[in-house]
């Protein structure tokens, strides 16, 4: 799937390590921020909240995939999205929330 990305946007691995900003925002010089969140079309029933937001049980993308509520994103000490410690099939919803595609397994 990073291939595919860096395709699309005619990306080189080492061009992209020469950007700041991407270390900036999510620890790493590989893949920008934008790369790991979900753009989510409509959401499940709530099942709690966060800072007033609501946390929905269930999310579905624009592709029609279904994700299942797992957690709050990890974070770096000084506040940024610690997407390396994502799993597979693990994805993040604005403000911070994992989502896991459903049927998927993810083995620790």
């Amino acid at each position: 799937m990073l291939s595919s990305w860096l395709n699309l946007h005619r990306l080189s691995r080492s061009r992209l390590s020469q950007r700041e900003g991407f270390a900036r925002l999510t620890g790493t010089r590989a893949v920008p921020l934008a790369y790991y969140v979900l753009d989510v079309e409509r959401e499940g029933p709530v099942i709690g909240s966060l800072n007033g937001q609501p946390i929905a049980a269930t999310v579905v993308d624009r592709d029609g995939h279904a994700y299942v509520f797992t957690g709050l994103a990890p974070r770096h000490r000084d506040g940024r999205l610690d997407v390396e410690a994502l799993k597979p099939n693990e994805w993040i919803v604005r403000p911070g929330l994992v989502y896991q595609l459903e049927g998927s397994t993810v083995f620790p």
